[in-house]
């Protein structure tokens, strides 16, 4: 089954329309899997457009501190990238200082963009220091679009997540659609489990202590072990799907990797282009 496409549409429209109005455009992606969360529709055509790209690197605290560095150094081959975390309060002079150094009109008009739930609201409510801005762990809390003040120099638009029309349980991965919205939630949290699987082998004995592969036999295990029963003492296994795709999406599981190897020669000329920007 497919996100829906009305939605898609309605929200790309809205992106687009934000970006037109923005001179940045800040990227936020989320450690876990940068890669995955990296949308190249969009940083192609904010390209073509003539926009500063800015990735940000966000759930800093999620992950070990040299993997975030070896995606910095990644990432940053091809755009100047910076390194966050909303509950370390890291970031937040980083990106202000890049945003005033690669743009010389003010006030600067800069835009958020990324998918629902990797922390959009989030990073703005750390550029301002305070929390006026609305954020939630569900994805597409966020509707149409705000303009904050962050400094008389700086205005930055939040965006809703927008995403491509993916499956369902990679949606899910993403954070683009919320499990209430599937409708057979033990086959499809199977099936992101078993993506899951793929990416880290050993999560789910790290975080739950269970050794099973098979993806329905784990979450028959999990509703076990946290004791999740329906009347008649039957396991709860909608209850217990339900509860390991939010783990995901609250950053309670977490997975990661090192980023892949460039070409001698890809990298090379990424890293010139790089610097020829700055």
């Amino acid at each position: 089954m497919k996100v829906k496409s009305d939605l898609v549409k309605k929200g790309w429209k809205v992106l687009w329309d934000v970006v037109e109005k923005s001179d940045v455009v800040l990227e936020i992606l989320d450690i876990r899997d940068p890669e995955a969360f990296r949308n190249k529709k969009v940083e192609e055509r904010v390209k073509r457009m003539g926009k500063v790209l800015i990735l940000v690197l966000n759930k800093a605290d999620l992950v070990p501190k040299w993997v975030v560095e070896q995606w910095k150094r990644y990432l940053e081959q091809e755009y100047p990238t910076v390194v966050a975390s909303v509950w370390r309060r890291k970031g937040k002079g980083r990106i202000k200082e890049l945003i005033l150094k690669l743009v010389d009109k003010r006030p600067v008009i800069v835009c958020v963009v990324g998918y629902p739930n990797v922390g959009k609201s989030s990073i703005i409510n750390l550029l301002r220091g305070e929390y006026s801005a609305r954020t939630s762990s569900m994805p597409g809390f966020t509707r149409g679009m705000q303009l904050f003040n962050i400094t008389p120099e700086i205005k930055v638009f939040d965006t809703p997540g927008v995403f491509p029309t993916e499956t369902d349980f990679v949606a899910l991965y993403k954070g683009a659609l919320r499990i209430e919205q599937v409708g057979d939630a033990v086959a499809t949290t199977a099936q992101f489990i078993e993506f899951l699987l793929k990416k880290r082998p050993n999560i789910f004995k790290k975080y739950y202590g269970i050794t099973e592969k098979d993806p329905f036999k784990i979450i028959e295990i999990f509703a076990k072990k946290r004791n999740m029963l329906m009347k008649g003492g039957q396991l709860d296994l909608d209850r217990a799907a339900k509860r390991i795709v939010r783990d995901w999406q609250e950053g309670k599981l977490v997975l990661w990797h090192r980023p892949p190897k460039r070409p001698k020669k890809i990298k090379q000329q990424q890293q010139q282009k790089y610097a020829n920007s700055l």
